[in-house]
């Protein structure tokens, strides 16, 4: 990871985006807001335009892309400093939109958090595989939910280690040999989940723990970028390049990027450039109703470094 650029500004302020992707049929940047709860497309020059304006999309979390099906998975929640925050109250929603990658029209809605009716929800991290099935994570239930390419919903994966004070786990990325990793936001930690054996869950062993990991970038099959903010404390606002050769029993962290008191959450490679975007979502959501308003950020994204195989 090499020297940071000039970065892209949003033309729109206050965004504050959650998760970054990146289309490559058009060339565009594609992020959610944890704000208003909509979907943009951002050019290199940051002018954004909306994409997807689903009314029942409250806080946008993490997205996926699905080049092959052509659709944008987006996790929904609520912690209430959204424009649309729910009247019925935070921390009760997890649910999954699922739009089309060129309109932004809604293909279909999923509700999660009825799979797991007693506990408080985040939806947070997307993932999908080769088959067009989505997992997702949620932060405040030990749980990965399991969206198959028909919409069918179900508990992928349950486990007290993924309990934790605060927000658990977090970003999660498909592996093409047939698991997840998903990283716990509370103390770093790092797990490998067998897609055929859910039970089967292991940790990786990893020198340094993350504290606030946050998103993950599956670079290559043994290269995988993990972004950390803050949690229990503890700031580390970095990028970390981790590296495997077995198979994600053991990993080496091979590079840190520091960042600046950003609260920064997830990356991107476009054109084999790494991008990571800047969010301070830390400041909205320590925001009371009353000076909620006052907070008028514009949003960035920075260039990072490059991919190096």
């Amino acid at each position: 990871m090499g020297e940071s650029n000039i970065p892209i500004l949003f033309d729109k302020a206050s965004i504050y985006p959650e998760s970054i992707s990146f289309n490559r049929k058009n060339g565009r940047f594609i992020v959610g807001s944890f704000r208003d709860g909509m979907i943009y497309e951002v050019n290199d020059n940051g002018e954004s335009r909306i994409l997807v304006n689903d009314k029942r999309l409250r806080s946008v979390l993490g997205i996926a892309i699905d080049n092959k099906r052509g659709r944008i998975y987006a996790a929904n929640s609520d912690l209430g400093v959204s424009l649309r925050s729910s009247s019925s109250g935070v921390k009760n929603l997890a649910a999954l939109g699922v739009y089309d990658l060129d309109t932004g029209k809604t293909i279909d809605y999923i509700d999660l958090g009825s799979l797991m009716p007693a506990e408080s929800h985040l939806a947070n991290g997307v993932a999908v595989d080769n088959e067009g099935n989505v997992y997702v994570t949620d932060s405040l239930s030990p749980v990965i939910y399991k969206v198959d390419v028909n919409g069918k919903s179900s508990v992928f994966s349950r486990s007290q280690r993924f309990e934790g004070e605060g927000i658990n786990l977090n970003g999660i990325v498909y592996h093409p040999d047939g698991y997840l990793l998903v990283v716990k936001k509370s103390d770093g930690s790092i797990f490998r989940i067998s897609l055929a054996s859910p039970n089967n869950i292991s940790l990786v062993d990893i020198p340094k723990k993350m504290a606030g990991g946050d998103g993950l970038l599956l670079v290559d099959n043994e290269q995988v970028l993990v972004v950390a903010n803050s949690a229990s404390g503890t700031k580390s606002n970095s990028v970390y390049l981790l590296r495997s050769i077995n198979d994600w029993d053991t990993a080496e962290v091979m590079e840190v990027r520091k960042l600046d008191d950003v609260y920064p959450t997830t990356t991107v490679i476009k054109d084999s450039e790494i991008y990571v975007v800047y969010t301070r979502l830390n400041k909205l959501i320590r925001s009371t109703k009353e000076n909620v308003e006052t907070h008028n950020q514009i949003a960035r994204i920075l260039k990072i470094g490059s991919v190096t195989p």
